[in-house]
């Protein structure tokens, strides 16, 4: 599995995605760079935590609601 991710630069034009708060678009990235080469992850609200924010203090509660928001 391959594991390196290159950010699109027409990410930070996108109103969709500037429509996210700067937690969510955070987690947005996170989680696409640690989707694997089909672009399938995990969803698990306390995996993502642990993947994407492993040093930060941030509720399970935030990454759910971020979830549902990316979602949208």
């Amino acid at each position: 599995m391959a594991r390196r991710r290159m950010i699109d630069p027409n990410i930070w034009m996108s109103e969709d995605v500037a429509r996210l708060g700067v937690l969510d678009r955070l987690l947005l990235i996170g989680m696409f760079s640690n989707a694997d080469d089909y672009g399938k992850g995990r969803a698990n609200p306390v995996f993502v935590r642990s993947t994407v924010f492993p040093y930060d203090d941030i509720a399970v509660s935030e990454i759910e609601k971020g979830i549902k928001n990316i979602s949208k």
